[in-house]
């Protein structure tokens, strides 16, 4: 049992520290097409914000380029000076300005790279009515992780929010929008929107795997015993994000 949860806690406080002792998700893996992907981070740089103004589309963060195939990028920041609005826009867009935008609480973005994307969104492992910005008081301070994920014609975008306003302390709401008829060409990234308002912007990409770095799991571990973000064990029709084997899984 030691073994089980020391990986447990590994999955669960990967991050940078915040004032109050929270700490950004890492998402270590997803699920495609009934088929998990690991997911390993390479180290993390400072993104540039460009935005000098509180008003809306007229900045944005320095863009990152993506190849062409299956890709992994993961932006992170946080927010605690417009603490009920999200304020970024996160978007792809190709060599012919084709693009496709998506915002925490729009159910499928927006653009001319636009699929059939489908949102789920869950509040501490919960499936749940989605908040949109501005509905709430505080729910989108907090530390933000997102990414973009593309395994051939599939794109997962997924933005996890560790709220920390007083009312929310510590929970932790996950956007997921997932389209199965996106383009494989190569394509450029970029935070934009209103990013003026977030801070320690950090980008890094990753690299996708079907097999876990994880070597060492007990016999214990071996029953796929599933546990809440918290640490109790919940059983396997649990839905929403979970600790399973040592690692981080969405299960729907």
């Amino acid at each position: 049992m030691k073994k089980i949860f020391t990986l447990i806690a590994l999955a669960m406080f990967t991050g940078s520290v915040f004032a109050d002792d929270y700490e950004y998700v890492t998402t270590s893996q997803i699920s495609v097409n009934e088929t998990t992907y690991y997911l390993t981070w390479g180290d993390a740089s400072e993104l540039t914000n460009n935005d000098t103004s509180g008003s809306w589309w007229d900045g944005a963060t320095d863009t990152h380029s993506l190849a062409a195939g299956d890709f992994a990028v993961r932006f992170t920041w946080s927010n605690t000076r417009d603490i009920n609005y999200s304020d970024v826009v996160a978007e792809l867009y190709d060599s012919n300005s084709n693009y496709w935008d998506w915002t925490v609480g729009d159910a499928s973005g927006w653009g001319s790279l636009q699929g059939n994307f489908t949102l789920v969104y869950t509040e501490d492992g919960e499936v749940a009515d989605n908040v949109a910005p501005g509905t709430s008081n505080g729910e989108f301070q907090g530390l933000y992780e997102f990414i973009f994920v593309r395994i051939g014609s599939t794109l997962t975008a997924q933005m996890t929010v560790v709220r920390t306003a007083d009312d929310f302390a510590g929970q932790v709401a996950v956007y997921t929008a997932t389209t199965t008829e996106f383009t494989e060409e190569a394509l450029t990234t970029v935070l934009t929107g209103n990013p003026y308002w977030i801070d320690d912007i950090t980008i890094a990409e990753g690299t996708i795997s079907t097999t876990t770095g994880i070597s060492s799991i007990s016999a214990e571990a071996s029953d796929a015993a599933v546990y809440s973000l918290s640490g109790q064990k919940v059983s396997s029709s649990y839905k929403g994000v979970v600790i399973k084997n040592g690692v981080k899984v969405i299960q729907k």
